[in-house]
Order: C-alpha cells, then structure tokens, then sequence
C-alpha cells in the first residue's frame, strides 16, 4: 500500500507558514477575549505575588514553581484582566507554533511526511484551541516534544533537563525521564548525558527544598501542587469516576456530584471504595509500564538508527502518559494537549491505512474530550478512554514486538 512518505510534501517553510496563518486566524476569533475560568485564577495568583505574599509560604498555587513565569509575564504589561487574558493566550498560541516547529524539524531529521504530521496536529489544536488558550496544559507538550527534538540532536543532557525544566512548570513531563533512563541502559552514547542531567536536576530540588525549609517555608505548602490531585476525590472525567456513573446508569448505587477545586468530583460507592489507595494503584501501574519497556530494552535495545529510538521513544512515552491519564484520579479535558505531539508522531510512521485510522481515532479523541463538558454523558468518556486504550495497545506493541499493528513504512531504503 502507498505509503504518505510517497505523497507531495511541502517544504519547513510553507508548512510552518501555513501553521502560522492558521494560529492567528485562531487567535483573532478566540484570544482577543478569554478572560473566564482558570485565567481569573492565575490572574489572582499574579496580583498575590505583585502585593508581597509569597508563593508556598504565604499562598499555594496549587502548580510546580515555574508555572509562576507564565501567571507573571503579562501581568508585567497589564493590570487589566482582559488584557492579561489576551497575552495569556498569545503565549500559549506561540506555543502551540513553538511545537509544530519541533515537530516539523523532527519530521524533516527523520524522514517523516511533515504536511501529514502537521496537518493533524493544527487540527486537533484547533478543536480544542477556544479552550486551550485558557489553561498552560501547551506547555506540557511543548516540553515533551522539544525534549525529544533536543534527544535526536544527540543533545542528552538537554533533552533530559528540558523535560525536568517542563516538569517544573506542570508535572507530566517527569514521565520522560524514566524513559531516557532506561533507553539509556543499552545507549551507551546517550548514558552520560541522561545520568548527568538526572543526577543534577535531583541535586537541584534537594538544594532547593532544603533552603526552602530552612527558611522557614511549610513543607506541605511546597508539595501542594501534587498533592492537591492525590488526596482529593474522582474526578468527573476520570475513568474510575466514569465507571462508577455507568454502574449507576445500569441500575446500581446512584453518584453525586461534588465541587471541587472550581469543577466536581464523583461521589459514589465505587469511588469512596477506592480513593484511598488508588494513588497507589496509579504508581504501581506507571511503575510496572516501565518495567515492561525496561525488560523490552534490554532483551531488544532501542536499535542503532535514529527512526528506532524515535519510536521507541514516542511509544514509551505515550504508553507511559496514556496509563497514568487513564489511573489518574483527576482527568480534565486539557490533558489531552500533553499527548498530541506523541500521537502526531506516533500517525507518522504508518501507511496510507494506518495513518488514516490514527488521524480518525486522534480526532475523535478530542471530540469525544470537548463534547463531554456540554452533556456529561459518560458513554462519551468511556469511548474516549477506549481510544486512549487502542493507543496504549498500540504503544506497547511496538516496545515489546517492534512492530504496529498497520506496517509502517521503511524509511532511508536503499533503491536500486
């Protein structure tokens, strides 16, 4: 079958320019006023730190310690909330533009169709841009995909310290440590880099926490930001939570909805059963993901071309991410953002077929995502969580038996 490898590509410059066009156009119609939901927060959050207070000891944010440099940089043009609400979303526009760039040099390094990639990548931005532009979730795939380009530059150490430096401002990015660490167990080019990096970022956090203690700063005020997810209830949008509203849909115990942290966790008999140890269930199952791609590295390494650990890379990455949306206790729509550059790359290396069945698939997701919060039907989170799955199956396939299950296209082949 044909694969999009032998289709037209445009060239970086016209793929980036059309991703341009299409992020202003975006920005024009929503960004111009957004000043609604989590914006009024970090707004607050901004004139807290601007009238003295200080983060982790006089208020929580609730997020890691960088997320600060996103609610203070417009606030350094502005005091006006509408304003501060239309450079917040130009920040996370250039962003979202700041990822397709990775994505295309990516593409570019490792032969992969960048109209196709892109392609998929401003659509599913685009479905979800309206509310994207509200939240910093962009960051996270940014992160996630810069750390990956600066990785495939045989650049380790940065690789690995972008991802720590994204996981400073939202958590998700740590995932991708634990994978640069076991691919760096049969890599032995990238073993000093990652180690360096891991070993460094490790130092940094103990110096700083200790400081902060020393300073008098309540230690629970500094870890607020994890654990403000970990000991709260279900989340309407978690699985357990969608689960438990299906048992009653069925007939069984009924659930109530309960406010939580500007939204609603689900109180049911399901849920109360198991909020106290699921946080552990979460760990053992990320943990136990990681074993798998562990024990697969070392039976099989990560290949000696750049395309094998590329796709070792992504599948580890979206196999691990997916588990942990999936056993999470809080599962809001914008998480989806963490994933897009990985499920982008992950439809790259497909033919015509089984590229066409990820783009479906990756644009149902965000569909079934954005279409919950309008009728909080839990058929739709069961179906979003279905898809996450077929991912999850598909990732795991390739770190265990290098294979998908659509044959992907061979690349740098040598013709007669």
């Amino acid at each position: 079958m044909k694969s999009f490898l032998d289709m037209g590509d445009f060239s970086e410059r016209n793929v980036l320019m059309l991703g341009m066009l299409i992020l202003a156009l975006l920005y024009c119609i929503y960004g111009l006023d957004c000043a609604t939901s989590d914006v009024i927060v970090f707004y607050e959050i901004s004139e807290k730190f601007l009238g003295g207070e200080i983060p982790y000891r006089d208020f929580s944010t609730g997020y890691p310690p960088l997320s600060l440099i996103f609610f203070m940089f417009p606030r350094l043009f502005t005091s006006d909330i509408n304003t501060y609400a239309a450079i917040f979303a130009a920040v996370n526009t250039v962003m979202f533009f700041m990822t397709l760039y990775c994505l295309v040099k990516i593409c570019s390094m490792r032969n992969i169709n960048r109209t196709v990639v892109s392609v998929l990548f401003l659509l599913m931005v685009s479905l979800y841009y309206e509310a994207a532009i509200r939240k910093f979730d962009a960051s996270v795939g940014l992160f996630v995909v810069l750390s990956i380009f600066l990785f495939l530059k045989r650049k380790y150490f940065w690789a690995t310290t972008a991802a720590f430096a994204g996981a400073m401002i939202k958590i998700a990015p740590a995932l991708l440590i634990p994978v640069f660490l076991i691919i760096s167990i049969r890599c032995k080019e990238c073993r000093k880099g990652v180690l360096a990096s891991t070993a460094l970022c490790a130092i940094i956090v103990l110096f700083a926490v200790t400081v902060l203690v020393i300073a008098g700063f309540d230690i629970g005020a500094i870890t607020q930001f994890i654990e403000s997810n970990s000991n709260r209830g279900f989340h309407q949008e978690s699985t357990v939570a969608a689960v438990a509203m299906l048992i009653a849909k069925f007939g069984g115990p009924p659930f109530s909805m309960v406010e939580s942290n500007y939204t609603y966790d689900v109180s049911a008999p399901l849920c109360d059963a198991l909020v106290d140890i699921w946080t552990y269930v979460m760990i053992i199952a990320v943990i136990l993901v990681l074993m798998i791609i562990a024990y697969a590295v070392s039976k099989k390494g990560v290949g000696e071309t750049g395309e094998e650990q590329l796709k070792m890379i992504v599948a580890g990455t979206l196999a691990t991410m997916i588990v942990f949306l999936l056993f999470s206790k809080v599962f809001s729509t914008q998480f989806i953002l963490w994933i897009y550059p990985l499920i982008v790359l992950f439809a790259g290396y497909r033919n015509r077929c089984g590229t066409i069945v990820v783009c479906v698939l990756s644009v149902a997701m965000v569909l079934l995502s954005t279409s919950y919060l309008g009728n909080h039907n839990v058929w739709i989170l069961l179906l979003r969580d279905s898809i996450l799955a077929v991912f999850l199956f598909e990732s795991m396939k390739y770190v265990l038996f290098r294979e998908w299950s659509f044959k992907y296209v061979q690349f740098n082949k040598c013709e007669p």
